[in-house]
Formats: structure tokens, C-alpha cells, sequence
């Protein structure tokens, strides 16, 4: 299930910034997601590709950046792909700052609740 290939770890960059960041342990697909975000989020791929960022303020749009805001969260995923310590399959749902993280049938669903409607977004991660 894909509560058992996705990861999930959450931590501050530089102490001010909440981030929640998702792997998926074979395909090193990632996610990266901001605790105050709009319904924008950061996502690779995987391990070698280059991040992409869903812009959804308004209009949806991919942009293309070299970077993640928290790339420690992910390495730490990475260094752990082999264990269960971040498996999403150890968590019932949780909040990230605009984000909710619930687990549904096999897979997991993370929501954006935006203070406009129209930015809303929701993401299915399923196990391939």
C-alpha cells in the first residue's frame, strides 16, 4: 500500500519555515509542501530530477528551480529508505499548517484548505 511506500518527515529550515516532506522510498518521488503555502508545493521526480514547483495561487503553473526550501528533510528520508521510521502507514491523519495528511483505502491524501476556494488543491499518493 502506499501508506507503506511513502515516507513523511516535518521540520523547520533555519528554524522559521514548517515543512512537511514526502518520499516515495523506490521511486524517490518527492514532495515538499510549506506550512503557510497558498496550495503551491515542490516536487522532484525523482531522486535525480530537477524540482519542479506546482504554482496553484490562482492559476496552475510549473516552474523550474535547482533547489528545495528544506532539502535536509529529504536527505534524512533518503538516508532511512530501508526502515519504517517515516512510513506514512505509522500516522492516522495530522495536520500541516493548511495541509491535511489522511490516510484513504491504499493510499494517502494530502489537502489544501486556502482561504480562497479556487486554490484549493488535493494530492493522491498512491503506491506506484
Amino acid at each position: 500500500p502506499a501508506r507503506e511506500e511513502w515516507q513523511v518527515i516535518q521540520g523547520y529550515n533555519d528554524e522559521t519555515d514548517m515543512y512537511t516532506t514526502f518520499r516515495h522510498r523506490r521511486f524517490g518521488t518527492a514532495i515538499e509542501m510549506f506550512e503557510g503555502s497558498q496550495g503551491s508545493y515542490n516536487f522532484k521526480v525523482n531522486d535525480d530530477s530537477l524540482v519542479r514547483r506546482c504554482v496553484a495561487i490562482t492559476e496552475f503553473a510549473l516552474e523550474t528551480r535547482d533547489w528545495l526550501f528544506n532539502l535536509p528533510l529529504l536527505e534524512e528520508l533518503r538516508r532511512a529508505a530501508d526502515t519504517d521510521e517515516y512510513c506514512c502507514g505509522r500516522f492516522s491523519s495530522f495536520e500541516a499548517g493548511s495541509w491535511t495528511v489522511s490516510p484513504i483505502h491504499e493510499g494517502v491524501m494530502v489537502t489544501h484548505h486556502a482561504r480562497a476556494d479556487k486554490n484549493n488543491v488535493t494530492l493522491f499518493l498512491i503506491p506506484d
